[in-house]
């Protein structure tokens, strides 16, 4: 089976990660995958790319005019009929809309998207009128995968003729070791663990619905009690500049790295004594299983199918509850032999229920169905 997985991609994050994952599993199976990366024709390469190129995946880039083009859909599928896909695999917004807006009978390839998760918090933002196109275009889709059973129950699925069905992500357990290129941020993590011996971690996009500001919070109210804790954030995005703002007003500069994007930002895990998700939104996020298959203690709150997944291996609080996650931490800090001892078990736990193996397998069988669906249909 050859797959062309799509996507326009800001950098590597959840989304990117399972892509990759796939795709390498799929190659490793002998099954050729193609990873095709959208930009608009300002982009200049982008991470996904350097990645696949460093996991040796086919990756094909393309660059268009932004908004809702229908040539952008066309040149989609006529690189899809060049490079002799069986299906289209849509990561994210752009390509559904694009493949959707498309008659079946020209883009003559069967479409699979994974709906990665909606982030958009107004509905008359970009990403708002963005994800309300989505939702009402993928009845023209073949199928429709989600990464979490909580998202089954959105009203926008519940429309569909075809019912959407669950795959959870896939990790790729192997060795962590920084990333190349990066050994100016290994050396700010030991530079900052030489004065906070214990460090927290967070990664991922800075924007509202990720929610760290809800964590330099904690760490501020945790500051008297426990002077020897300090905080790497992995990642870039809007909130930024209002982090930063935070970390200075409320004392925390010296105790707070900001470190930006990394686009592999697992490698730098085991640096973490404690991984902290504190979202107010998500699916299934890849730096849960990424943590938990690097033995690393995990605190998140209790959203989408993090429960589910950590179980009692790890800990939970509501989301936007400043003090609970306090807490949390504060009750970690006091036992953390007892936390590493569950975080060896959640390693476990994610090699026999989570591995990219096991995520390549359902998706095999989506593929067969809409192929051979589409050839029934002629």
């Amino acid at each position: 089976m050859r797959v062309l997985h799509t996507i326009d991609s800001l950098g590597i994050y959840g989304a990117e990660t399972v892509l990759l994952n796939l795709a390498a599993e799929q190659q490793r199976r002998g099954e050729r995958p193609v990873v095709l990366s959208i930009g608009n024709s300002r982009a200049t390469e982008k991470a996904i790319e350097v990645e696949a190129r460093r996991r040796r995946i086919e990756c094909v880039p393309l660059r268009m005019r932004d908004g809702l083009n229908l040539a952008g859909g066309m040149q989609i599928a006529r690189i899809a009929q060049t490079c002799g896909v069986d299906v289209i695999h849509s990561h994210g917004y752009k390509s559904n809309i694009l493949l959707a807006l498309l008659p079946r009978r020209a883009r003559k390839i069967p479409v699979v998207t994974t709906l990665h998760g909606w982030t958009a918090k107004s509905p008359w933002s970009k990403l708002g009128v963005y994800r309300m196109l989505d939702q009402r275009l993928l009845s023209r889709l073949d199928a429709v995968v989600v990464v979490n059973e909580h998202m089954l129950r959105l009203p926008a699925l519940a429309r569909l003729e075809r019912t959407a069905q669950a795959i959870a992500n896939g990790v790729t357990i192997h060795e962590a070791a920084p990333a190349d290129g990066h050994e100016g941020l290994a050396k700010e993590i030991a530079a900052l663990r030489s004065r906070h011996p214990t460090l927290l971690g967070v990664v991922g996009r800075l924007s509202p619905e990720k929610n760290v500001s809800a964590l330099i919070e904690a760490l501020h109210q945790l500051a008297n009690s426990h002077p020897g804790v300090g905080l790497v954030v992995l990642g870039a995005g809007s909130d930024l500049e209002r982090l930063e703002r935070s970390i200075t007003q409320l004392g925390l500069t010296g105790r707070v790295l900001l470190g930006g994007y990394v686009a592999n930002a697992r490698d730098y895990l085991p640096q973490f004594d404690l991984l902290v998700i504190p979202s107010l939104t998500e699916g299934l996020p890849m730096i849960l299983l990424e943590a938990m298959a690097a033995r690393v203690p995990v605190i998140s709150t209790g959203v989408g199918d993090i429960p589910a997944v950590l179980g009692g291996l790890g800990a939970l609080v509501e989301p936007g509850d400043v003090q609970g996650l306090a807490n949390a931490i504060d009750g970690a800090l006091h036992s953390l032999p007892e936390r590493r001892a569950l975080a060896a078990q959640a390693a476990e736990r994610v090699a026999s229920r989570y591995s990219a193996s096991a995520m390549a397998d359902r998706y095999s069988q989506v593929y067969q169905s809409v192929v051979k669906e589409c050839l029934r249909s002629g």
